[in-house]
């Protein structure tokens, strides 16, 4: 038994040193975004998930959506690359779809524009999402007996 006990703690010791060394080898990035999402009304945004788009070094832009999402208080922080970065939030399964152009010819970004330094790596934000896009319902009737028409094609 003090054999099983001791190859159990031999185990745990080399499995939690392996999580060491995989967290040490991927270290935060050294900015900061922190803020809270609210929709056009002021109210506060569950579960947004907070996206960036960012220059590389070579020129391109790079993306990353889904890290962080904001809590039942609407707030949340990231971490980012230093530079300038582009924050927007989306929520499509409440119908706040992502900006349909997020890097634009001029090399403007979509969101709110972040700029961290190694001097100053943290910014607050305050990031409103929508509106929603419009919903077209129709009640298409039949003219001379009022009845709803099931299906119909317009030109």
């Amino acid at each position: 038994m003090p054999s099983l006990v001791a190859l159990l703690i031999l185990f745990s010791a080399i499995t939690g040193s392996a999580q060491t060394v995989q967290s040490l080898s991927e270290p935060p990035l050294p900015g900061t975004i922190s803020g809270i999402v609210t929709n056009n009304d002021g109210e506060l945004v569950e579960g947004a998930s907070l996206c960036i788009e960012f220059k590389d070094e070579h020129g391109g832009a790079s993306s990353s959506c889904g890290s962080a999402q904001t809590d039942q208080h609407g707030q949340f922080s990231m971490h980012v690359p230093l530079g300038e970065v582009g924050v927007y939030a989306s929520k499509p399964e409440d119908g706040y779809l992502p900006p349909a152009v997020i890097i634009d010819p001029k090399g403007n970004m979509a969101g709110t524009t972040v700029r961290s330094t190694s001097d100053a790596p943290t910014a607050k934000v305050k990031l409103k999402i929508g509106p929603k896009p419009a919903v077209l319902k129709f009640d298409v009737r039949d003219k001379a007996t009022g009845k709803p028409v099931e299906s119909f094609r317009a030109r």
